[in-house]
């Protein structure tokens, strides 16, 4: 048998252990049905089917959900594609709001093992320096960039 026949097997072991976790079970002796947590949960919002098609080089495709691509994009202004995100962002975090002391715990573990004012080694590429700095109650990294053509200039953001 070889590592690719497994695959399947693994991945359903693995639902199977994901769904267990998850559904109803009696607790020895007392019969009490434990809670089922998908039942706690909310219906997840579908997106709505409206018909699209669209023709390129002769082949006409059909796209039902291309009323969720915004044509501003990256600015979303239409009200139906930001009712469906706002459902989607909710339903998520029902998902998550069971974990979340948990999430937030794990969070600042990991962040206690970083330190918090770190940077990189500078690095030259076409005549700019380039680096990083990670400071203090920042949530991500700041990168910098400096014009070595200039003695006197100062990094920017970049």
């Amino acid at each position: 048998m070889n590592k690719n026949s497994l695959r399947p097997l693994a991945l359903g072991l693995g639902a199977a252990v994901v769904l267990g976790a998850c559904t109803p079970g009696t607790e020895t002796g007392t019969e009490t049905a434990s809670t089922n947590l998908l039942s706690e949960l909310p219906d997840a919002p579908h997106a709505e089917m409206r018909e699209h098609e669209f023709t390129h080089h002769g082949i006409t495709v059909s796209d039902p959900w291309n009323w969720i691509r915004d044509s501003d994009y990256p600015t979303v202004d239409d009200q139906d594609v930001l009712d469906y995100l706002n459902a989607e962002n909710a339903y998520f975090q029902s998902w998550l709001q069971p974990q979340s002391a948990l999430t937030d715990a794990l969070f600042e573990e990991f962040k206690g093992r970083l330190d918090e004012s770190e940077s990189s080694v500078p690095w030259v590429s076409n005549g700019y320096e380039y680096s990083w700095v990670f400071e203090e109650g920042d949530e991500y990294r700041t990168y910098l960039r400096k014009d070595l053509s200039d003695p006197e200039a100062q990094a920017e953001v970049f």
